[in-house]
């Protein structure tokens, strides 16, 4: 099968690193043909344009709606950045008129490549399929509220124009469903874990020890939080409030931040206010083969969120990720995650917006060295249930319902085989 997926960002940002590529590797493995038309958020210092890997193309178009530096995230002025999302839009559809193309796979329901999506399925006759790995309406920042309420608009009607919708999270599927969209069309697909990239024989042991000792952290007890700096649902403020109750008890203990967002000026400062610049590491964005060797730093990796809608409607790769790297994580009792830990729970979870809860329960992990490995140990038996090998069937087999149903397939056509179980 040709699958087209249509994204709104590039391959490296965390949505396609931990999600929509890891889908396309795992579809080509299985023998179909996958185009990525994507936007960059660095599209003119781009050197190459189209990139082949295996049965996988990838072609940016145009460049993304914001800017990223290796620390920031900006944003364009309200008025420029609505030409730039024209501009990306008549991109995307162009080139996906002319990439042949059995189904249409729209990763994040955003304007540009979710208008692109609508318009070539209904020109080719082919299906439609939107992936939802976060809220849109909530989980981004706006201008204004007019900005707001028009991506509520267009991510609830081009939904409600899906052959199917995927949600990572449960939560998601039953606003969505509340919002009257047909439960029967919006399947449940939880994250997964991409298992090569976090293969420990692609890291040497020297490359660990010469980071540790760049970062000056030999015989500390290392706190990672590895993910975005945006304060929209990620509490880094009570984060850092925690980090200074866990100090007081081990003044070993040393907070590493990696990652970038529109919140990293902000993050710095609060860091300087706090006079604690010498006891916390912030380094910058790192390519997603790169985001192992940071875990492999850490002690503990920690999730903290706020307990608002877009949250509760998100999961953050923090957990997988933490899981595949064999390291204990600390996350907040917000939306799903409680129930996607497993039960015994694959880590330790704490009561949101709390930084002494946060801390108290970092000063746990950290302290007993039992109960770390016991986490550690739980999420390992995790990565098995949540690897995309595994998950790769539910997009299999939805892919097959919905070209047989549009195409008028006959049962059992080459290359689309329904799995024998989901």
């Amino acid at each position: 099968m040709r699958f087209l997926f249509l994204l709104s960002q590039d391959v490296e940002s965390s949505a396609s690193a931990g999600r929509y590529f890891p889908i396309a590797k795992e579809l080509a493995q299985r023998g179909h043909d996958i185009v990525i038309l994507g936007l960059h958020p660095n599209f003119r210092l781009l050197s190459k344009r189209v990139m082949s890997t295996g049965r996988i193309k990838i072609w940016y178009v145009a460049p993304m709606h914001v800017i990223k530096t290796k620390t920031r995230k900006i944003y364009y002025p309200f008025y420029l950045q609505i030409l730039v999302i024209v501009r990306a839009t008549l991109a995307l559809v162009l080139a996906t008129l002319r990439s042949p193309a059995d189904l249409i796979y729209v990763c994040k329901p955003h304007p540009m490549n979710g208008l692109a999506g609508f318009i070539a399925s209904r020109v080719k006759g082919i299906p439609l399929i939107v992936d939802c790995d976060d809220y849109e309406a909530q989980n981004n920042r706006f201008h204004n509220s007019l900005e707001q309420w028009v991506v509520k608009k267009f991510e609830k009607w081009l939904l409600a124009k899906a052959h199917y919708i995927t949600v990572h999270t449960l939560v998601l599927r039953a606003h969505f469903v509340s919002e009257g969209l047909d439960p029967d069309r919006i399947i449940y697909l939880p994250h997964g874990i991409d298992t090569s990239r976090f293969n420990a024989d692609n890291l040497s042991p020297e490359e660990i020890v010469s980071l540790q000792d760049a970062l000056n952290l030999a015989g500390k007890k290392v706190i990672a939080y590895i993910g975005s700096f945006s304060r929209v649902t990620h509490a880094l403020d009570i984060l850092l409030e925690a980090f200074e109750k866990v100090r007081a008890e081990l003044p070993d203990a040393i907070l590493l931040l990696v990652g970038r967002g529109e919140d990293y000026d902000w993050v710095k400062q609060q860091i300087r206010h706090r006079g604690i610049e010498q006891f916390v590491r912030v380094c910058e964005w790192v390519p997603p083969d790169r985001v192992f060797l940071y875990y492999k730093l850490a002690h503990v990796a920690v999730d903290p969120v706020y307990d608002n809608v877009a949250a509760r409607c998100s999961l953050s790769l923090k957990i997988f990720d933490s899981w595949a790297c064999n390291i204990p994580l600390i996350t907040t009792d917000v939306g799903d995650r409680r129930r996607i830990l497993g039960e015994p729970p694959a880590g330790l979870v704490v009561p949101p917006n709390d930084s002494n809860a946060l801390g108290a329960g970092i000063l746990t992990v950290l302290k007993d060295q039992t109960y770390a490995a016991l986490l550690a140990e739980r999420g390992q038996q995790r990565v098995e249930i949540f690897r995309w090998a595994r998950l790769i069937e539910i997009v299999e087999e939805i892919s097959c319902r919905a070209v047989r149903k549009a195409m008028k397939w006959k049962k059992g056509s080459q290359n689309c085989e329904l799995p024998k179980e989901l």
